[in-house]
């Protein structure tokens, strides 16, 4: 068995799961979300999103805000490290079989999948300036 090298990023335990790897790549894409959109986004019961979400807050990698009836969900700055260097570790395990994406880079200098820069209002508008 091959060692891994010290200079091969760890894997998050906590984005290990796919929902909450989900949840983190969508709102990437995002300034902000409603917090409908991105639980329909993650296509599991509410009470799986809802529980995703929670402990995605609680670990620092999003927050809410209530706007009217409506939460908004952001990405902080924890979890855009923690969701490129997650990304980053998967691409090392990977090696030279990941292909070459032209997404533009993150404050960290990894790129993410382009599928992830669109709007997340529920309703199919592209935009980035939340509520």
């Amino acid at each position: 068995m091959k060692r891994r090298d010290a200079h091969v990023p760890a894997l998050d335990a906590l984005l290990a799961d796919p929902v909450h790897l989900t949840a983190l790549a969508f709102l990437a894409g995002c300034h902000t979300a409603e917090r409908g959109a991105v639980r329909d986004h993650l296509a599991v019961s509410a009470e799986a999103a809802d529980a995703a979400l929670a402990a995605l807050r609680d670990a620092g990698h999003l927050t809410a805000r209530r706007s009217g009836a409506r939460t908004w969900l952001s990405l902080t700055t924890t979890g855009r490290t923690a969701l490129t260097g997650h990304l980053a570790a998967l691409r090392a395990i990977a090696g030279a079989s990941w292909p070459a994406r032209s997404a533009p880079a993150t404050a960290s200098g990894y790129s993410l999948p382009t599928e992830y820069a669109h709007s997340a209002d529920g309703r199919g508008r592209t935009s980035t300036m939340g509520p």
